[in-house]
């Protein structure tokens, strides 16, 4: 079955238009029919549709980003199905990523930098607390959303997303359930210019991993 088209029900949700796409997923806009509120739907890649790890790395994004309540996490409302293939509906947000803001301001003033760190610092602190780490923090992945006068910065796409050593893999519902980690012992996920030495190497990563990531975001 091709991406819904405008007017095609995802569960709850009434699509309106698409939005956008990444590596893993389609992302639309669309109307929750029960409250009657903007959402946007994120629907696993048909290409994707017979890759079992891809296909648990998507459901890990969903619950990962539901354990944890936050304004500086995008908030996730529920996941389904959907022509056999996962989704994700979570909030719809207007504004710009950090990579697009760099892309067009270039070097940003002290102050503003600091005010975007400490927030994407804040959400982290959550995550964490939650026993889940991002490993793929990047400009990219940090969206600067507007409400008003008001800048909030959101942590998005856990994809890759795993349970810290700490929590001992219950935070991301690691086992049966989910199919492992979904990633191989040793392999390498992530993107190279902003992950950690370790995560380089493919051993175990912890909270620590995602703030040199975030410390090289701060250097960027």
């Amino acid at each position: 079955m091709p991406n819904p088209q405008p007017g095609t029900l995802v569960g709850a949700y009434r699509v309106d238009a698409s939005i956008g796409s990444g590596s893993m997923g389609e992302v639309f806009r669309g109307i929750d029919t029960g409250l009657n509120r903007r959402v946007a739907i994120k629907i696993l890649s048909e290409k994707h549709r017979d890759s079992p790890e891809l296909r648990a790395r998507f459901v890990r994004e969903g619950r990962a980003v539901a354990a944890i309540q936050h304004p500086n996490v995008v908030q996730v409302f529920t996941t389904g199905t959907f022509d056999e293939r996962p989704f994700i509906a979570m909030e719809l947000l207007e504004g710009e990523s950090l990579r697009e803001l760099l892309e067009r301001e270039g070097p940003l003033s002290l102050p503003r930098t600091a005010a975007i760190v400490v927030q994407v610092a804040r959400g982290l602190t959550v995550a964490h607390a939650a026993g889940i780490v991002h490993r793929d923090l990047k400009p990219s992945n940090l969206f600067l959303a507007r409400t008003g006068d008001e800048e909030v910065v959101k942590i998005l796409d856990f994809g890759i997303a795993k349970a810290s050593a700490e929590a001992g893999g219950d935070a991301l519902g690691a086992g049966p359930n989910l199919g492992g980690d979904a990633t191989r012992a040793g392999a390498i996920v992530g993107s190279p210019a902003y992950m950690s030495p370790e995560q380089a190497r493919g051993e175990v990563v912890d909270p620590r991993s995602d703030l040199w990531s975030l410390a090289v975001v701060t250097y960027r």
